[in-house]
């Protein structure tokens, strides 16, 4: 009898050591999952308490661009938001594309402010590209700007927001054409009628220019690179117009070739083709006893800029 009482009382010991094991591991659960769900609220409120980054862009209209005071659907500007210099790599932002789609800039990424107080710098520029250096950015104009395709995919634009405290508002950057525009106007003159001159055969190339503009992204400067090209102008059916790099000719070299009624003229100028500007050269076509002359008028320049912005 006595063995009987002593095996029942190890067997109830061991039932209350058990239970009491089980409630230590069962608090110590609880305890473990009222931890994850407080740090998992407390990673949401600083998710919530970033500030996003909003952006949209404006042009700063010149004469450069074929629709100067707006944007159009599919342009995609490149973006680099910077607390520091600007660097090639390791931005807050860095090259990332935003693309004009129905009338509103999207982006397949979302960035916010590293805090509520720290200012920062924003670059953008368009056409979208890889620079690999973000101080000497390489951007080839087009040889042949024949058509209006390929006129507008000469255009580059480029802009900045300096010193942005974070906020929740929509930053608009205001972007300029950063190149020059070339426009020659062929005119009649003594001997020819108004008719007989629109019904004359008519073309001009642009000679002895370089066509790669050197872009610093940081300050929008540009330099003119590459070799000596020809360019083939849009013609509008009133003037010859082409986008060039900002540079200085050189009369050693032809500036135009222009042929009327199949004869061949070659023409040399000096000038110093200016950022943001527009560049009117007006050549008078005189018909004379030899055959065909032709005359400079002069030069007409727009170096002011005029402001809109893009909706």
């Amino acid at each position: 009898m006595k063995k009987l009482c002593t095996l029942v009382g190890c067997i109830c010991l061991s039932f209350v050591l058990l239970f009491i094991s089980c409630s230590k591991n069962n608090d110590s659960e609880q305890q473990d999952q009222g931890q994850e769900q407080k740090d998992d609220n407390d990673h949401g409120s600083v998710e919530q308490d970033k500030l996003p980054v909003n952006l949209s862009f404006g042009v700063l209209v010149s004469q450069t661009k074929v629709t100067d005071n707006s944007f159009e659907n599919g342009d995609r500007v490149g973006v680099y938001m910077a607390y520091d210099e600007l660097q090639n790599s390791g931005n807050n932002i860095d090259n990332q594309l935003f693309s004009l789609n129905s009338g509103a800039w999207k982006t397949d990424q979302e960035f916010f402010w590293k805090d509520n107080t720290t200012s920062a710098n924003f670059y953008a520029y368009c056409p979208y590209g890889s620079p690999a250096y973000v101080s000497e950015y390489e951007f080839a104009l087009q040889a042949d700007q024949s058509s209006m395709a390929l006129y507008k995919s000469s255009d580059f634009l480029w802009g900045r927001s300096m010193s942005v405290q974070p906020s929740k508002d929509l930053i608009s950057i205001n972007m300029s054409h950063i190149l020059s525009t070339f426009i020659v106007v062929l005119k009649p003159g003594e001997g020819f009628t108004a008719e007989e001159f629109a019904a004359a055969s008519k073309s001009v190339t642009f000679c002895s220019l370089k066509n790669i503009a050197r872009v610093d992204l940081a300050t929008g400067n540009v330099t003119a690179a590459g070799e000596l090209v020809q360019i083939t102008p849009y013609n509008t059916g009133e003037q010859f117009r082409a986008i060039v790099v900002p540079q200085e000719t050189s009369t050693l070299y032809p500036l135009l070739i222009v042929r009327v009624s199949g004869v061949d003229f070659s023409l040399s100028q000096n000038i110093v083709f200016q950022t943001k500007t527009q560049h009117t050269l007006t050549v008078q076509v005189d018909k004379t006893l030899a055959g065909i002359s032709l005359t400079i008028d002069g030069w007409k320049t727009d170096p002011n800029d005029y402001t809109g912005i893009a909706k």
